[in-house]
């Protein structure tokens, strides 16, 4: 069977309490991203384009085309963007890093043995 030490077991519970707090920064993001995007455009479509002149129709057009071409997202100062993607590529990240460690881990048996 396998028996895992204390450090192994806070290591494994660390890890279990980190991807949590990921996931949910990471949904909280998401879900507030898309909820900003469809609160914007349903106020722009509200507008009685009728009412207004040529160039402020125009200009809420673009706006419109703009936030369907390039939904508002959250970022970490550029360098990713914090969306449900990010869960998987790290769990991802993690689980080849796992099995790189595990195929070391074999070979030193095997060089031991």
């Amino acid at each position: 069977g396998i028996s895992l030490s204390f450090k192994e077991l806070g290591l494994l519970v660390a890890a279990v309490y980190c991807m949590v707090l990921l996931y949910i920064f990471c949904d909280c993001s998401h879900q507030a991203s898309e909820n900003i995007a469809g609160k914007v455009q349903m106020s722009l479509m509200n507008i009685k384009l009728d009412s207004v002149d040529l160039d402020t129709t125009r200009e809420v057009e673009l706006f419109l085309k703009a936030i369907h071409l390039n939904p508002p997202t959250v970022s970490l100062q550029g360098y990713s963007d914090v969306n449900r993607k990010l869960v998987t590529s790290s769990i991802a990240t993690m689980a080849i890093y796992l099995i790189v460690l595990l195929q070391f881990k074999i070979s030193l048996v095997n060089v031991r043995s």
